[in-house]
């Protein structure tokens, strides 16, 4: 669409489609705004089995609520997303529902794991704000689009995503800025470490062995790492 719409005009074009063409969901293409964020489509799926539709949605620093202090440097700010988007992706788990046929109803995001690599899925701006890029199946029964389901979709389960992992007060201000400093610790440690001669590090607690190679989770039942170095014989 050529400029930005509501969240009211996009209940009243899924209404007017309810039972069309799948294809009628092209008229979605473009930005919808909603009273705390703005929905972009990117991208339409063609049909309920093909990949699903791409969107993307921006939160301004009054909906984010994220502390300047976890925002304030680019390390901060990958460990603030990465914590996002692994909520975003546990919420999503728990709030999309089957809404038809093929992948109706889906809600993903690329879930980033237990690693802290830069990615695209969630990006945080020193201002606070953030963008999120994800994936919803647009709903169908047959060739023919579901627009009240469709209305359900992207007015009551990607709003309780977004607000259940995107936002502060949600996640918790006090996991927001562990993740920040924790990152950023990690980051300085590996600047050190060729100035140092070393080639890994390894907090003291760590569990290293993971359940299986598809299972990043720990190993139950293993001895956690301990440094041979008592405390005050540590290089400084």
């Amino acid at each position: 669409m050529g400029s930005m719409s509501t969240k009211e005009t996009l209940v009243d074009l899924l209404r007017e489609i309810d039972g069309k063409g799948y294809k009628a969901y092209k008229a979605l293409r473009g930005a919808w705004v909603f009273p705390d964020f703005v929905l972009h489509f990117e991208h339409v799926q063609g049909d309920p089995f093909a990949t699903p539709s791409r969107v993307r949605t921006l939160l301004p620093p009054a909906t984010t609520g994220l502390a300047s202090e976890a925002c304030a440097t680019s390390s901060r700010r990958l460990g603030v997303a990465s914590l996002l988007a692994r909520r975003f992706h546990q919420a999503a788990l728990v709030t999309m529902k089957p809404r038809g046929i093929g992948k109706s109803g889906v809600i993903e995001i690329e879930n980033p794991g237990q690693e802290v690599v830069a990615h695209t899925a969630v990006m945080v701006a020193e201002d606070g704000s953030l963008e999120a890029r994800f994936t919803v199946g647009l709903p169908a029964a047959g060739r023919r689009a579901l627009g009240q389901e469709a209305i359900d979709l992207l007015t009551e389960d990607v709003p309780a995503v977004v607000s259940e992992s995107l936002v502060e007060s949600a996640v918790g201000s006090g996991d927001v800025l562990r993740h920040a400093l924790t990152n950023e610790d990690a980051d300085a440690l590996r600047e050190s470490l060729s100035d140092r001669g070393w080639i890994a590090f390894v907090a003291n607690g760590s569990s290293l062995p993971r359940r299986s190679g598809i299972d990043d989770r720990p190993l139950s039942e293993t001895r956690s790492s301990r440094s041979p170095l008592p405390p005050t014989s540590r290089p400084a």
